[in-house]
């Protein structure tokens, strides 16, 4: 845990991601939440990849939609669904 929260630059990829039609438990949410408030308040770089929308993340967690809001204005980038670019998907 002290290596996530200390890395100088964090990648989190499929982020909040669970099996199709379960959510995030509470210990899931609660250990994002430790993880990017941590590296908030030490002013390091976090990168998060995640087919949720913000409004997804903050419906499921107002405090880590929040924040995950607040560290990206002006960083955020939301790309359209294409299943032609999936390369898992390509035969």
């Amino acid at each position: 845990m002290n290596e996530l929260k200390s890395v100088k630059v964090l990648y989190i990829d499929d982020f909040l991601k669970v099996q199709r039609g379960q959510q995030p438990t509470p210990a899931d949410i609660n250990l994002a939440f430790e993880i990017i408030n941590h590296r908030d308040v030490k002013n390091l770089r976090t990168i998060i990849s995640t087919e949720r929308t913000i409004d997804d993340i903050i419906s499921l967690d107002d405090a880590v939609g929040g924040r995950i809001y607040e560290l990206a204005k002006g960083f955020g980038m939301s790309l359209a669904y294409d299943k032609s670019k999936n390369f898992g998907l390509r035969k």
